[in-house]
């Protein structure tokens, strides 16, 4: 796209590229939080011993209301803080 457009439209390309890389590694990120709707809860039930895994695979039927209280409350402060700040990792590490 670069090549096509010329050095006219660089960096607003560059912008849009951008920002179009940070939306994704933070939805990323936010998508491996071990919360129960979420595909992190899936990895670390698989890493859990059994016992503890089939303990951890009973919060799935309150796992959106979990996800919305903490989304919703003033404890989405440290839970978006933690997106960011792995987030701000990755595309820092990425060059982004």
């Amino acid at each position: 796209l670069f090549h096509l457009t010329g050095s006219l439209f660089y960096p607003l390309w560059s912008n849009i590229l951008s920002f179009t890389v940070a939306i994704n590694v933070t939805l990323a990120v936010f998508n491996l939080l071990p919360i129960p709707p979420l595909d992190g809860s899936k990895i670390l039930s698989t890493l859990l011993p059994d016992q503890l895994a089939d303990q951890y695979r009973q919060l799935d039927r309150y796992g959106f209301l979990i996800l919305m209280v903490l989304i919703f409350t003033p404890l989405n402060q440290v839970l978006f803080g933690i997106i960011n700040l792995l987030s701000s990792l990755i595309r820092s590490l990425l060059g982004v």
